[in-house]
């Protein structure tokens, strides 16, 4: 992403433009984010649901590495 963009030398249109180019950036961004996120809430139910069977068995290792 180039940071050293000279708004000085632009437009109020091409701000504008630019703004809505940042925003609908950082949107797409943000979105991305909260799916993994909501995928990682997801394998960590599973993840615990698996560990508390094997518990229940007997038969629990834990692999995991919290990283």
């Amino acid at each position: 992403m180039e940071r050293n963009t000279d708004f000085a030398k632009m437009s109020n249109a091409e701000i504008n433009i630019k703004m809505m180019g940042y925003d609908n950036e950082y949107k797409v961004k943000k979105d991305k984010i909260i799916n993994l996120i909501h995928e990682l809430e997801d394998l960590d139910y599973l993840y615990i649901k698996a560990k508390e069977e094997l518990k229940k068995r007997g038969v629990f290792n834990d692999a995991r590495t919290d990283d």
